[in-house]
Order: structure tokens, then C-alpha cells, then sequence
């Protein structure tokens, strides 16, 4: 039962940290390449 509780929060927290580093690298190319589209960065990931 601990083992099962210990997987769901960790991999609730490694999405969350995946999400925030998604948002991240999409601000951080938005400021870099203003031009560029963020429907471009979702398909090239």
C-alpha cells in the first residue's frame, strides 16, 4: 500500500516538474524567437 501511495506522488510530482519546465523553455523561446509560433514548439517535442 506505501509503495503504490509513493508511486502516484512521485510521478505527480515529476509531471509537475516536467509542466513547469515545459512552460520554462516555451517562455524562454518566445522571448529568444518572438517570430516563432509556440503551436511549432509542441510539434517539434
Amino acid at each position: 500500500m506505501k509503495h503504490s501511495i509513493e508511486n502516484v506522488s512521485t510521478s505527480y510530482i515529476i509531471r509537475l516538474i516536467l509542466n513547469d519546465l515545459e512552460t520554462f523553455i516555451t517562455a524562454g523561446k518566445r522571448q529568444l524567437a518572438p517570430h516563432q509560433n509556440p503551436e511549432n514548439l509542441l510539434m517539434r517535442s
